[in-house]
């Protein structure tokens, strides 16, 4: 009878040990998913996994003092910021702020704050979006979350994107495109050069091709009068922009501004060229020292 009591009494005190240690389990998985957290601090779906697991626990697990210093240290630092790096400074230590207690909204809302005023609209929003799944219907969180998506999108950084992607997206419809422009001479009615721009990828193969006109061929009989296409300079794409300084040729009105040769009895300008493809892909201005030729789509 002593034995079985003994045993009973063993048997109770363990289940205590067992409810008490059941009690305290919670906060000590959150202690050990905050040390995964410090050791992976970009795993934001542990953030998220801390920040859900902290709103169950009551009462709400208490705020460390290394979070509260820095985020003292972090108001200090936003209050004298005069520059993106100030802010930056600043945005370290809300940084921190969150690493020493990952389910504190105000952290994340701070450092929000302070990386939208460092134009740092990506992590900004990232940030924001932590603090609202810390502090639910918070009005100022959302409110500031749809500002910073609205500087995110018109920033010049994202406007380039967009522009280098329309651009992309122009250059595959384009790809194998061929723009030409014909230069008639004054001096030789009916004779034509013929310039063409060809699209091979991210390059623009320049070529040219000459067909003699009625005038030339009765005056100059004795000169090889037409010339098959070949090709004349290779430039590289910059997004929709290519440029070149080989020679053009010109009639007797070459541009003042060119060093002009005389090559083979034709005149020819050495000028720096810079050809645009317009938006809609359907032409190619070329300018350069006052001159503007426009080359348009044959295929």
């Amino acid at each position: 009878m002593k034995f079985a009591m003994n045993f009973l009494s063993l048997l109770f005190a363990a289940l205590i040990l067992s409810n008490t240690a059941y009690a305290e389990s919670p906060r000590e998985q959150l202690k050990q998913m905050v040390g995964q957290l410090q050791a992976n601090p970009d795993d934001d779906a542990l953030r998220e996994k801390i920040i859900k697991f902290a709103q169950k626990l009551k009462p709400a697990p208490a705020i460390p003092e290394e979070a509260e210093r820095r985020m003292a240290r972090g108001t200090a630092a936003f209050k004298g910021a005069k520059s993106i790096a100030d802010y930056q400074k600043a945005a370290q230590e809300f940084d921190q702020a969150t690493l020493a207690a990952p389910w504190y909204g105000d952290a994340y809302f701070n450092l929000g704050v302070t990386q939208d005023k460092a134009e740092n609209y990506e992590s900004a929003l990232r940030s924001l979006k932590l603090a609202i799944l810390a502090i639910p219907n918070s009005k100022d969180i959302k409110a500031l979350i749809y500002e910073v998506e609205y500087r995110s999108e018109n920033s010049p950084e994202a406007r380039a994107a967009k522009e280098r992607s329309r651009d992309q997206a122009l250059l595959l419809s384009i790809n194998g495109a061929r723009y030409s422009y014909d230069k008639e001479y004054q001096s030789a009615p009916g004779s034509v050069d013929k310039y063409t721009f060809d699209i091979r990828g991210n390059e623009v193969i320049m070529g040219s091709s000459f067909s003699a006109g009625q005038y030339q061929r009765q005056n100059y009989p004795e000169q090889i009068l037409d010339s098959p296409w070949k090709e004349i300079d290779r430039s590289a794409l910059a997004g929709r922009q290519f440029s070149t300084s080989k020679p053009w040729l010109c009639d007797v009105s070459c541009p003042p501004t060119c060093a002009r040769t005389e090559m083979g009895g034709r005149f020819h300008w050495n000028c720096p060229m810079t050809g645009i493809i317009r938006e809609d892909g359907n032409s190619i201005e070329f300018t350069g020292n006052g001159t503007s030729m426009i080359f348009k789509r044959e295929r």
